[in-house]
């Protein structure tokens, strides 16, 4: 399995900890002990997309819709990279070709 596979399994199932326990709202957030979450690169990355919102005590919650954005620019970086490797190849292959 590839390192974005595991790393996209792990990201759902952080956002899955937080809607099974209802940290949907800044009424319901919960805290990161509450829902068994840790402080990896991971978490903080989608923290600082705004996927999850630290609440002033301390509890955290997720927010669907930065979730769905957050979706999207990763979608929009994979299109660029192989948009940026097609072009790279059918370059190549015209030098290759024209040789």
């Amino acid at each position: 399995m590839s390192a974005a596979a595991v790393i996209i399994m792990h990201q759902r199932k952080l956002v899955r900890r937080f809607i099974e326990n209802g940290a949907t709202r800044p009424s319901t957030a919960k805290s990161l002990n509450e829902l068994g979450v840790r402080q990896n690169w991971i978490f903080r990355r989608m923290a600082a997309e705004g996927v999850f919102v630290a609440e002033r005590d301390g509890r955290w919650r997720f927010d669907e819709s930065a979730w769905g954005a957050y979706q999207q620019r990763q979608r929009n970086r994979l299109i660029v990279f192989l948009s940026i490797v097609l072009i790279w190849f059918a370059i190549l292959m015209i030098f290759l070709l024209v040789k």
